[in-house]
């Protein structure tokens, strides 16, 4: 599990740990051996979208769950200061199109380093 860690807090307990370094710093290769530190290929923005499906499944109130979604999103992207900032369209969006948007992502990037998903990243050489 190179993009988790398990976790012992309690004596005979062994759990799977998430958000570790390794988590986006761990690049798995084809031939499956690893560089630790390197840029990772672990699909954060895709494992968010769809672990956020599951929960919109299970949820009695999706209509909650999308506001919540909205309001982190537009936290973690947008800056109120810019006029028809184009980060602010998940507030017109529908909780299928903003999972969508997650889900194409390529692995190994994510959407909070600079931009939202909507804007490809700037790649810098």
């Amino acid at each position: 599990m190179p993009f988790m860690r398990y976790v012992v807090r309690e004596k005979g307990k062994v759990e799977l740990g998430i958000l570790s370094c390794a988590a986006c710093h761990t690049r798995v290769l084809p031939d499956g051996s690893t560089i630790k530190g390197a840029q990772g290929n672990f699909p954060d923005d895709r494992a968010f979208g769809y672990e956020t499906r599951i929960e919109a499944g299970q949820t009695k109130d999706v209509d909650k769950l999308l506001a919540e979604l909205r309001s982190d999103l537009r936290r973690q992207y947008a800056a109120p200061w810019v006029s028809d900032d184009p980060k602010i369209q998940y507030d017109r969006l529908s909780l299928d199109e903003i999972l969508s948007a997650l889900a194409a992502i390529s692995p190994g990037s994510c959407a909070r380093q600079e931009p939202a998903s909507f804007i490809p990243p700037p790649y810098r050489i």
